[in-house]
């Protein structure tokens, strides 16, 4: 009786190791799946116009959703900044909420960021900072950020092939 009660407890040991498996695969499985099916939104390469040096800095860049579902937006926000290389702490505060919007898979809006004037000097770095926070179909939190560094090309007044100044990705 003893032999047959301890097969049974050992039985009832290696099911339920079994069945943890077969949780973990599963959890596992729904995971990927999510990853593979949410929403990932991406900037493209900003540009900058500026008019003239007595005008505005305007940088325009388009976010692209590149997953297989829509993405929710719900806040928006970039900064510029000057000196080192920032951090996405200060921009947390400033995102716009927009709580409305949404971004189709395969398609893209535009995001246009007026400066209140040229903050293009060659003596100083100069950083965009972008950051998109979304949620997907099941309204799970993402999060896209993306700091740019202006570099300075040898810009000759008047030449219309370098009024475009071309900014360079630092990270993503």
């Amino acid at each position: 009786m003893k032999k047959h009660a301890d097969h049974l407890a050992t039985l009832a040991k290696q099911t339920k190791l079994v069945a943890d498996a077969a949780k973990l695969s599963s959890e596992t499985a729904e995971k990927a799946l999510i990853e593979l099916e949410r929403p990932w939104l991406a900037f493209s390469h900003p540009e900058i116009i500026v008019p003239d040096v007595q005008s505005q800095t305007t940088v325009t860049t388009v976010i692209t959703n590149y997953g297989r579902s829509p993405a929710f937006l719900k806040s928006l926000g970039s900064y510029f900044s000057h000196g080192s290389v920032p951090t996405f702490d200060g921009l947390k505060a400033d995102l716009q909420k927009q709580d409305t919007g949404s971004i189709a898979p395969g398609q893209s809006i535009v995001h246009r960021i007026r400066a209140r004037r040229n903050l293009l000097n060659p003596n100083v770095d100069v950083y965009l900072i972008l950051r998109v926070e979304y949620s997907d179909l099941f309204d799970n939190a993402h999060v896209s950020s993306e700091v740019w560094k202006h570099e300075y090309p040898k810009l000759v007044r008047g030449d219309p092939s370098t009024d475009n100044v071309s900014i360079h990705s630092l990270n993503t």
